[in-house]
């Protein structure tokens, strides 16, 4: 909260004792000061002096797990003239609980523009909430108990039900809270009728469930809406307009494109929902499918997805706003815009930030919110949200919920653009050296707190001290092949794990992400003619093909610890990607890949004349294999008008995690994490980055690699640790955290 200079300048000059005034939202509004300090202003009017105490007012987080902690401030006052019983014991009190209440210190020397959120009030907005209730307390007293206005969270999510008017074609309803009742056999799933219709956020993708590239499952189950005229059966998927729906699935078996239609179905009812369209009945089959949950197009949810103006919604932060906006504050049910979410107490500064902070350190989550999640609180959908994203919940002093990443907390939520007046008790809990604010204001202290000032500079990179320990998380990219088991998936098994990895990430490829062409199947052996790129920028992709046929490398399924691989056969085998200065620098890059050598021969004094792993087609860089003696060595090699290379020892048919970073002027090369097998030496800026990236053979070496690729992920910063992306989880850095994921995914030891 910043406050204007005046204030700050008047605060350093005096000890003042400030007052409480209260501002109650009444049909005709009460303004209220303490006793003997009545107060006003001609912008604001009169406050009247009735105030014997305030109390209960603490402005801070949410503790560490994760919750959205609402106040319950108390307020006690004089009522000799009985003007407030006669509000309350009258026929207006029942039109007077929930109406506004907000709490400021003022001082008549300062200036309280036209009302409390004015933009010049020059006093502390200390709590904005709403009257919870009322007692009497004694003759000519009352007690006021005013809460944060959480009503919104208190309560489910806004989520359309499934009615006959959707489902106008069924051949049988069921309720949702019956037993499954079908009274044709023809068709596969009868229609819930009231039970809440799917929304799907991100990507879900069945083929990380597997750990193979098989993806047999579906991740999105889709429910049978009936048959239309003309032969057409419809199957929903989701509310809204999806992004795109990528893959079908009949009883877990593929089905080809050709047999199926992706649709924007307007529901009799105006719901606007993702279908799926055969033309043929699918009997009792279960039909589920992969794909890409709501676009981002505020200005147009309905517009057409799968194209250049859109994208879907894969950030937390920005996932959980829209659900909050559109499905708590409001109720979507197919309007031609989002709601905005400036017509809810949505803290935008804090907000943005948070999303921001997700862009920058590339988080990535998908969420389905299915019947379970849409008969949960939103406050409870939030926590569990928290806790899954490393995010903290507060309401600020003006009413407004506001988010952090846990490793962003400012000093505390007054912190300010310069500095700020932060109303403090003077207990050991204030740690004025670290410049953290623990505990605001006690009720105890309320005489202290009002007379003690804090003058804090804004800390907005300031760290928690707590270490967060959170296994499990995947940081390769969207490649995530792991279930994300938490509560914020509403226990289902399809939420990939979230995702942690730098924005400097240019490429990511998988095995399970090896392209098919439309209608083709993931099948052992399948030639490799594209390896698509799923890192995490969405929009700037840069696969790997190879054209001709009787060179393209073969894809494994299953056979490294579950997982998949490409196989590269030693005589022709190679794939060709975009050039260099898409992916690097001169001057920094860092490489991750999981691998295995099956044979080497060649023993050249060149390195880049070696078996090529990872290379380019000039030269300039490059992992090579080479072999001495019945030894073979993992060699790294940049070119600076000279080569320098250095190489590590390896064993034939031995999986490994190699990270090969170019930076400050040298090459390293580290084998499994280990510095045991890690090398390192001198070398300047590279001379070109027009070369193309290459797998297996970069056009130099006499014969091309021999072994197995299953993981290659490229980031243009040589420092990717210093970004701190994942300081604090697992005690190191980006780095560590990534190979560390890798040698767990594909069970190496390290």
């Amino acid at each position: 909260m910043s406050l204007h200079a005046n204030t700050l300048n008047y605060v350093d000059r005096a000890n003042i004792a400030l007052v409480w005034a209260v501002t109650l939202g009444f049909t005709t509004p009460r303004r209220i000061s303490e006793v003997g300090s009545a107060i006003g202003s001609a912008l604001r009017g009169q406050f009247e002096a009735r105030i014997l105490s305030v109390s209960g007012i603490d402005i801070g987080y949410g503790d560490w797990r994760g919750g959205v902690e609402a106040q319950t401030v108390t307020i006690e006052l004089e009522d000799g003239d009985n003007s407030f019983r006669n509000l309350f014991d009258g026929r207006s009190g029942l039109t007077l609980r929930n109406r506004s209440v907000t709490i400021e210190l003022a001082s008549p020397d300062l200036s309280p523009g036209t009302s409390p959120t004015d933009a010049n009030n020059d006093w502390l907005v200390c709590f904005t909430g709403v009257l919870d209730g009322w007692e009497r307390i004694g003759t000519a007293k009352y007690r006021l108990f005013a809460r944060t206005d959480d009503a919104v969270l208190q309560r489910n999510p806004t989520i359309p039900l499934i009615g006959p008017a959707d489902t106008p074609y069924a051949v049988d309803y069921v309720k949702a809270d019956s037993p499954r009742v079908v009274s044709d056999e023809s068709v596969s799933v009868a229609p819930v009728i009231g039970g809440a219709f799917p929304l799907v956020y991100g990507s879900h993708d069945s083929r990380a469930l597997t750990g193979t590239v098989e993806g047999t499952h579906g991740a999105i189950p889709c429910r049978y809406l009936g048959e239309y005229p003309g032969s057409v059966f419809r199957y929903i998927v989701a509310v809204g307009v999806m992004f795109h729906v990528e893959r079908v699935f009949k009883d877990g078996t593929f089905v080809s494109s050709s047999n199926w239609t992706r649709e924007t179905f307007f529901a009799a009812s105006g719901l606007v929902m993702t279908v799926i369209k055969f033309t043929a009945t699918q009997g009792q089959s279960v039909i589920t499918c992969d794909g890409w949950g709501i676009h981002s197009s505020m200005a147009n949810p309905l517009a057409g997805a799968f194209d250049s103006a859109h994208a879907p919604m894969i950030r937390p932060t920005e996932i959980m706003e829209h659900f909050l906006v559109n499905f708590g504050y409001f109720s979507w049910r197919g309007e031609s815009s989002w709601y905005s979410r400036t017509l809810t107490p949505i803290d935008t500064t804090t907000w943005d930030a948070a999303k921001d902070y997700d862009n920058t350190h590339a988080y990535e989550v998908c969420l389905y919110v299915d019947e379970a999640m849409a008969n949960r609180k939103m406050i409870d959908i939030l926590t569990e949200f928290a806790r899954a994203n490393e995010k903290r919940f507060w309401w600020t002093p003006t009413g407004k919920l506001a988010i952090t990443s846990l490793d962003r907390f400012p000093a505390s939520p007054y912190a300010a653009t310069e500095s700020a007046l932060i109303v403090v008790d003077e207990s050991p809990d204030y740690d004025a050296e670290a410049g953290v604010l623990r505990q605001y204001q006690k009720q105890d202290d309320v005489e202290i707190a009002r007379r003690s000032y804090w003058r804090i500079a804004a800390q907005a990179s300031t760290r928690s001290a707590a270490t967060i320990y959170r296994p499990g998380i995947a940081t390769g990219s969207a490649r995530a092949v792991e279930q994300f088991d938490t509560v914020w998936s509403s226990g289902r098994r399809f939420m990939d794990r979230t995702m942690l990895t730098p924005a400097s990430e240019k490429m990511a490829l998988c095995a399970f992400n090896v392209g098919l062409t439309s209608g083709g199947q993931y099948i052992d052996g399948t030639s490799v003619a594209l390896w698509d790129d799923n890192s995490n920028s969405f929009r700037t992709a840069y696969p790997m093909s190879q054209g001709t046929g009787a060179n393209q490398p073969l894809l494994r399924l299953g056979k490294v610890n579950g997982r998949a691989f490409v196989e590269f056969d030693g005589v022709n085998d190679s794939l060709v990607g975009t050039v260099l200065s898409n992916l690097m620098s001169v001057s920094d890059f860092t490489i991750f890949i999981v691998f295995r050598v099956r044979a080497a021969t060649l023993n050249n004094a060149n390195a880049y004349q070696n078996h090529p792993i990872i290379a380019d087609s000039t030269g300039q860089f490059g992992l090579y294999v080479r072999t001495a003696a019945g030894v073979y060595y993992l060699q790294a090699d940049a070119w600076d008008g000279a080569h320098h290379t250095g190489e590590v020892q390896i064993s034939l048919n031995t999986w490994y995690v190699a990270k090969f970073v170019h930076f400050g002027g040298s090459l390293t090369l580290t084998l499994t994490d280990q510095f045991a097998y890690s090398v390192s030496i001198s070398s300047g800026n590279m001379t070109s980055l027009a070369g193309n990236l290459t797998l297996g053979w970069n056009g130099f070496a006499a014969t091309p690699f021999t072994g197995d690729i299953a993981e290659v992920h490229v980031f243009s910063d040589g420092d990717i640790s210093a970004q701190g992306v994942t300081a604090g989880f697992l005690g190191g850095g980006a780095a560590f955290e990534i190979g560390h994921q890798l040698r767990e995914d594909y069970g190496i030891a390290g």
